[in-house]
Formats: C-alpha cells, sequence, structure tokens
C-alpha cells in the first residue's frame, strides 16, 4: 500500500476516527491518497489502498452517477463548520432510503502536495426531519389558505408580513402578497387603524394577547363591518417578539341580523315607532331624567276617531298608509327627548318628560290634536281623522308605566265619551267614574242573568190623525244595589263588554212577545228598536235570533229597526247583510239623526227605509233658525217624494210642535208629547182606546 507520508499522524488519526466517509485526494492527480473505514465501507472498497489506480475522482464521479441522484441542497439546512462557500451537493441512494452530503475542501500538506478532502455524511435523519418539516409547512400553509377565517402575521409596526387568501379577499385584493408591507391603514378609516395599531402595540409591550375581541371596523369607503379577532404575540426562536400573528371572524351578518330581531323586537313594523316592549325601556330613560331635573313626567294615550270606518271603506292597505302619516306627524310634533310607540291597531303611546306643569301638559295635548286637523291625501283619497286623548301627570319618583298607562286609559274612554278630537286629564274624581265603571262592566252580564234590564216605550204621535203610532222601545237597567242606572251610563260600557248583543236580542224577543200579546187582544202595535252597531256587524247573530221568533203567530213585520244614519254613512259588507237579515224577515228601518250631516238618498231608497227621525239639533233650532228651518223642509219635501215619513224627535215645548208639523214632519216624539212609559202601562193600554 502507497501510502501518504507526512511528518506527523495526527492527521491520519483524526481522519481515521471521523464518523463521516472520508477521503484524501492528490489534487494534481485526482489520485485517492487515504481514506477511512467509513469511506471504504461506503464505496464497498478494500480497506487499504493496493495500488494508486484503484480510486480516482473519475472513478467516484463514476460511481456516483451509477448509484445516486442529486438532492438540491437548501443551503439554509445546512449546519456544518465548513465554509459554506465550499461545494456542498446532497444525493439520495438510488435503490436504499439513505442520502449523503457530500463536502469537497483543499489542503496543502507539509510535503508541498495540494490534497483534496471529500467527506461523505449520512444526512438520512436530517432529511427525514427536513422532509417532516416541510410537511408539515405545507400542511400549514394550506390550512391558513383553506381556513374560511381571517389569518395574518404582522411585523413589529403593524405591517403585513403574511395574509390568507380570506383575508385577501376580505380587502378585495386577487394576491395575498399584495398586502405585504402594507398596514390597516390601507385599508381602513385612519381613526379605526389608529385602534388596532395601538392594541397591536400593547400586545407586542406586554406579551399579552388578546381573545376575540370585538372590533366594529370602518373602512375607507364608508362601509362598516364587525369582527372577533384574537391576536398573539409573533416570537422568533430565540423566543423575541417580533410581532403578532392574528385570526379574525367576520360576524357582520351575525350583528345585522342581531339588530334586525332587536329592531324587530322593540319596534313597530309598520310605522318604525317603538313597540310595547320599547316602551317601557324609553320610560325608564324619562324617568331617570325627570328624576334628575326635578320636574313631573307624563303619559298620554292616543286612539284615533273612526279609524275603522277608513279601514271599511278605502281598505286595509290605505288605512296602513293613514297609520304611517299620523306617525310621522305625532314624531315631528313631539320634542326628540319624547318617546312615542304605537301599541296596536289605531292607539298610540306618548311619554313626556321635562313637564314645567299642568298647563305646560295641555298644551301639548293641544298641539297633538292640531297636527291631525290637516287632511291626509292618500291614494288621491282625501281622509279626515281625529284623535282622543287620555292624559295624566306623574310624579317620576313614584309613577309606574303600568299605572300612568291605566290612568292615561280610563281619560281615553272618557274623552271618546265626550267626543271626537278632545283629550281628558286624568283625576281622582274620573278615577271614581272609572271605578264605578268597571264595577258596572262586571255587573252587566249578572243583571243580565237576574232580568234586571228590561224596555220602556216612548211613543211617536201622527201629526195629521193625533193618534200614537210607532212605538220606540228604550233600554233600562234597575239595578238591585243602584237602583236605575241611565242609558247613557250603561250603554257604552254594554257595547265595550259586548253584552249589548245579548241585550239587544233580548229586547227584540221582548218586543216580539208585547206585539204577539197585544194582537192577543185585538190591538195592534209596532215596536221600534234601537240597534247598536256592533250588533249590527253581527248578520250570524241576528239571524239566530230572529230564526227563533219565526214561528207561525209572531208577527216581526210589526218591528223597526233604528239604525243612526253615521253607521251607515259608509256602511261595511257585514251591516249591509244584517240588515238584509232583517228585511228577509218583514222588519222595517228607520234612519235616526238625518240631516245633522251627509247622508244618501240612494241609500234611503236601496236600504228600503221606511220613517227617517231628524237630529234633535234641527228640532231645537228650527225656530229660530231660518237655515235649520229650510233643511228640515227640504228634508221632508225630499222624503214625500220618496215616500218615506219624517219623525221629529226632542220635541219638548208647544212651539217646538207647531214649527215642525209646519215644515212637514209627519210624526212628532218628545217628552212634551209623552214620556216613556213601561211595559206594564203598554198592556193597560192594550184593554182601553187609545188616542
Amino acid at each position: 500500500m502507497d501510502r501518504l507520508k507526512i511528518q506527523s499522524s495526527d492527521l491520519m488519526h483524526l481522519i481515521e476516527a471521523f464518523p463521516a466517509a472520508c477521503c484524501i485526494f492528490d489534487k494534481e492527480t485526482g489520485k485517492a491518497r487515504y481514506y477511512n473505514e467509513a469511506f471504504a465501507s461506503l464505496w464497498q472498497l478494500p480497506r487499504y489502498l493496493e495500488s494508486e489506480r484503484i480510486l480516482t475522482t473519475h472513478t467516484i464521479e463514476q460511481r456516483i452517477i451509477e448509484d445516486f441522484l442529486p438532492v438540491h441542497v437548501d443551503r439554509a439546512l445546512v449546519q456544518t463548520t465548513v465554509n459554506k462557500s465550499q461545494p456542498i451537493r446532497d444525493y439520495s441512494h438510488k435503490k436504499a432510503e439513505i442520502s449523503y452530503r457530500r463536502a469537497t475542501f483543499e489542503m496543502t500538506f507539509t510535503n508541498g502536495m495540494v490534497g483534496e478532502i471529500e467527506v461523505w455524511r449520512d444526512v438520512t435523519h436530517e432529511y427525514n426531519l427536513y422532509n417532516k418539516l416541510q410537511d408539515e409547512h405545507a400542511l400549514l400553509v394550506s390550512l391558513i389558505n383553506t381556513i374560511p377565517e381571517q389569518v395574518y402575521i404582522k411585523d413589529n409596526q403593524s405591517r403585513f408580513l403574511r395574509i390568507n387568501p380570506a383575508l385577501a379577499q376580505r380587502y378585495g385584493i386577487a394576491d395575498p402578497n399584495e398586502a405585504i408591507g402594507r398596514s390597516d391603514a390601507d385599508f381602513y378609516t385612519q381613526e379605526h387603524a389608529s385602534v388596532t395599531a395601538k392594541e397591536e402595540q400593547e400586545i407586542m409591550a406586554t406579551g399579552k394577547g388578546i381573545f376575540n375581541q370585538l372590533h366594529h371596523e370602518t373602512w375607507q369607503d364608508g362601509h362598516e363591518t364587525w369582527n372577533l379577532s384574537t391576536k398573539l404575540p409573533l416570537k422568533n426562536r430565540l423566543g423575541e417578539i417580533i410581532g403578532i400573528i392574528g385570526i379574525s371572524h367576520d360576524i357582520t351578518e351575525h350583528k345585522e341580523n342581531e339588530a334586525r330581531i332587536w329592531q324587530q323586537a322593540n319596534f313597530d313594523a309598520l310605522t318604525g315607532l317603538s313597540n310595547r316592549t320599547h316602551l317601557k325601556a324609553e320610560f325608564q330613560r324619562i324617568q331617570l331624567k325627570s328624576r334628575q331635573q326635578h320636574l313631573p313626567m307624563a303619559v298620554i294615550l292616543l286612539d284615533l276617531d273612526g279609524f275603522k270606518e277608513v279601514n271599511d271603506t278605502y281598505g286595509h292597505e290605505c288605512g296602513d298608509l293613514l297609520l304611517t302619516g299620523v306617525a310621522k306627524r305625532l314624531q315631528t310634533t313631539l320634542r326628540s327627548s319624547d318617546a312615542i310607540a304605537r301599541l296596536g291597531g289605531d292607539e298610540f303611546a306618548i311619554i313626556i318628560g321635562n313637564i314645567k306643569d299642568q298647563a305646560d301638559l295641555t298644551r301639548v295635548a293641544d298641539k297633538l290634536l292640531e297636527c291631525l286637523t290637516v287632511p291626509f291625501e292618500i291614494d288621491q283619497h282625501i281622509i279626515n281623522i281625529s284623535a282622543s286623548l287620555g292624559v295624566v301627570l306623574g310624579n317620576p319618583q313614584f309613577a309606574t308605566l303600568e299605572t300612568l298607562m291605566r290612568q292615561a286609559d280610563q281619560a281615553m274612554y272618557q274623552a271618546k265619551e265626550c267626543g271626537k278630537s278632545c283629550y281628558k286629564l286624568f283625576t281622582n274624581e274620573l278615577a271614581i267614574e272609572n271605578s264605578r265603571r268597571n264595577y258596572l262592566s262586571g255587573e252587566i252580564n249578572k243583571s243580565i242573568q237576574a232580568h234586571e234590564f228590561s224596555l220602556e216605550f216612548q211613543p211617536l204621535l201622527c201629526a195629521k190623525t193625533g193618534d200614537f203610532a210607532i212605538f220606540e222601545g228604550l233600554t233600562r237597567w234597575r239595578h238591585s244595589k243602584f237602583a236605575r242606572i241611565e242609558p247613557k251610563e250603561f250603554l257604552p260600557i254594554a257595547e265595550s263588554t259586548g253584552a249589548i248583543i245579548k241585550i239587544e236580542s233580548l229586547n227584540i224577543i221582548k218586543a216580539v212577545e208585547l206585539i204577539n200579546h197585544l194582537k192577543k187582544r185585538e190591538f195592534e202595535i209596532e215596536i221600534s228598536l234601537n240597534i247598536s252597531p256592533l250588533f249590527l256587524a253581527q248578520p250570524e247573530e241576528m239571524e239566530a235570533c230572529l230564526l227563533q221568533l219565526d214561528v207561525e203567530g209572531n208577527s216581526l213585520s210589526q218591528l223597526y229597526f233604528e239604525v243612526d244614519m253615521d253607521i251607515l254613512f259608509q256602511p261595511s259588507e257585514r251591516i249591509m247583510q244584517t240588515l238584509a237579515v232583517a228585511r228577509s224577515y218583514g222588519i222595517g228601518l228607520i234612519l235616526d239623526n238625518v240631516g245633522e250631516s251627509y247622508f244618501s238618498i240612494e241609500l234611503i231608497s236601496e236600504l228600503d227605509v221606511k220613517l227617517i227621525k231628524l237630529a234633535s239639533n234641527l228640532t231645537i233650532e228650527a225656530e229660530t233658525n231660518p237655515i235649520r228651518a229650510k233643511t228640515v223642509a227640504a228634508v221632508c219635501a225630499m222624503a214625500k217624494a220618496m215616500e218615506v215619513d219624517v219623525v221629529a224627535k226632542h220635541i219638548e215645548t208647544p212651539a217646538e210642535m207647531t214649527k215642525m208639523t209646519e215644515l212637514g214632519c209627519d210624526y212628532l216624539q218628545g217628552h212634551f208629547i209623552q214620556n216613556p212609559i213601561s211595559h206594564e202601562f203598554i198592556l193597560e193600554l192594550g184593554q182601553t182606546e187609545v188616542s
């Protein structure tokens, strides 16, 4: 063996002990001069050189081509003490799953030979780790790029180092790399960008992240979004904080749905006003402010007059537009600090703070009524609407919404009773009245069962013959505790509770029984009965009542129903059905309060009206007011042309009787003619001749 002779054997020992395969070549000749056992094993060589020609650099290159495949080396991953400028190549064995790293460098020996040292190191483990790292890196990149959440990495100046496609799409950029070096200020308003930059600097300064932080984002184009963000400090391998890594979730749709649900839960869908639920929060707000200012507060309930007629006449779509118009006017009239809510239907509630005194409150009520005096123009219809208001002044230290609403409702009921377009202020006296009203409301059905309701009769006097003709049946209530209760008190209660239908049904039965009873005594009598709007709107109830009376011997043709002209101004379909049911049983129709407002000649003919009763004010004023007198004369002339008789009611003096007769009235009725008489007295009349 031809060994390389050097002065020291230290190098030989070093190479032999070196764990990697190592060989020394003569750079000039390319022949191997010495290799260690690991090198011999790698290339399957004899342990010692037998001839200088056995191994050369050319032989090694040829063997490499035969047994190995070159592998690209990421020099950043090379961990070696060799100068990185020296040639380094990696190879993988074609047959065995093994990889080597080949490094060569020059060395000049003491004998002057320039040697080339070649080192082959098994880097299979490193490549396995590297490949695993590459797989994990690819997996991480894939995860970041496919996750629907926004993922981003920023440097210590809050500039983007990387963003995923989801965030790029949100920013409206095609390539995520376009965001590198940019910051939030390039996308959001400066104000929002400053907030996030300050937040991120705090994270990097303290090393503490934030989790599920809600961000309300305002963009440069003005639109707004919502994000839930988690941001953590980004550290290098030395543990130094070099930026932040974040992940954000867009919850804009959730917030919009949340806002929509809140809107639906707290505001009226038609008018946009607060509803009952939100009214409670508004009450608390105004109550707190009123307490702080040591001033009273007020609640006003507003109910539109005649809204149902608008719906019945023009349809619900028109009614909805009217409600919207009313809401806008009320809002315009009130202060921004006041609260207004739609409670449902045509009822509104208003809460007012900072009320100085009762006079201040009445001024507000007057303004609310005044704002509705201008007609509404809807779908080419001119609609006039008014309102009834219940007003209550409260002490914010003690008042509750429930109490004030109840009191305002009581006051509003009184306003309704007083007529259209007015308000009533809640007082203790009114509270007492309402207490009685509530008591009577509970007593009505009991009294119906106890037969405490009865009929009295006020006759019509024929102006030509002086004979009594039709007897108008008037409902009376003799309560076991309060004795006689006036109709003006109990009739509104009966209508509001629905008991009026039962009362009037019983009146019809009593009237028919009385007619039949007197008929058997050969005393003919005709009776008229007042029918309420509520009963008129129930054709099924009317049919059921009349059907049980339609038996042999009963004469329904001697019965008349009196209906107020205002109800028939623009009657609903159900009211017309009820009147048709009555006509089918031979019942006549009397129109009451004619001449006070508009009435239809066509309707009088269509409904086959038998009599018309003039409004009371025509009787009262005809003697002194020429215009009223002409109105009466005109109505009488029109009625005669249609073969309809005219009744002048509310005759209280001889002069009124004379005047209304002169103007052409056919019948007269009033206290001067005859006070109402009892059922028993009518029975006695049946035994005598009446004149």
